[in-house]
């Protein structure tokens, strides 16, 4: 019995000399006791970023116009081919029309008017890009002016103006001015950008109203992403704190 009561008094004393020393064990977990792995928290839990969505980008329609604008000088170059060819027909019928027919496809009636009727339209389709119909009545307007004014020029320094004298390039200048097949370039010029710039003005009109309709569904995106509440992390404290699920706040001693 002596024995017995030196050893109780012995681990009596042990036990409280642990508890002054703060190095009692501590109770196993409430995911341990229950039988549950402990909570751990993987680099990948919580919410995944998204990429952010990008502001619709309005299309050009200079591509476009460019490829309208050369099937255009296309269609010019044979309808004043076949205009000049009729004119010659109508004002010299005979045996030699055929032969100032040919001299008229060679000359450079035909070629000038036709490549300044190619750039002036590239310029126009260029500066128009997605406007409207208006644009190619006004522009039109100029461009024919263009072409009947820039035929006269060009084939006027042709025949040799800067050698002649004022009085002769005068005379030169208004046998050109009245020339058939100048003032029927000009009026194919502005026919063609009037009708082909319609085509061009509604491809720019499909442009505009896509643009809209992906930057209202975009702004639309955007407010409801706004409205939505944060989704927390998984394994994460009402306060903010991640950690373990079942943890306890400090050590417990045995008493």
């Amino acid at each position: 019995m002596p024995r017995a009561l030196a050893r109780a008094e012995d681990r009596i004393s042990t036990s409280e000399d642990q508890h002054e020393r703060g190095t009692s064990v501590t109770e196993p977990s409430r995911d341990a006791a229950e039988g549950r792995p402990p909570a751990v928290d993987l680099p990948g839990d919580g919410p995944v970023d998204e990429a952010p969505a990008r502001v619709p980008v309005l299309g050009g329609n200079r591509a476009l116009g460019a490829g309208v604008a050369l099937v255009g000088s296309i269609l010019f170059a044979l309808l004043l081919a076949s205009g000049g060819s009729l004119l010659i027909g109508l004002a010299r019928p005979g045996d030699g029309t055929r032969q100032w027919i040919d001299a008229y496809l060679a000359n450079p009636l035909l070629a000038v008017p036709t490549l300044i009727f190619l750039v002036a339209f590239l310029i126009l389709t260029a500066i128009a890009n997605r406007a409207g119909w208006w644009a190619y009545i006004f522009g039109g307007l100029i461009v024919a002016a263009v072409v009947y004014a820039g035929s006269i020029a060009v084939l006027l320094l042709l025949q040799g103006g800067l050698q002649m004298s004022l009085r002769g390039a005068v005379d030169a200048a208004l046998r050109l001015a009245v020339n058939p097949a100048l003032v029927l370039g000009g009026l194919l010029a502005r026919e063609l950008v009037l009708w082909l710039g319609l085509g061009i003005s509604r491809s720019g009109a499909r442009l505009v109203r896509r643009h809209r309709a992906a930057l209202d569904d975009f702004e639309r995106r955007a407010v409801s992403g706004a409205s939505q509440p944060a989704v927390a992390a998984p394994h994460e404290s009402v306060d903010g704190s991640s950690g373990r699920r079942g943890s306890f706040d400090g050590p417990r001693y045995d008493s």
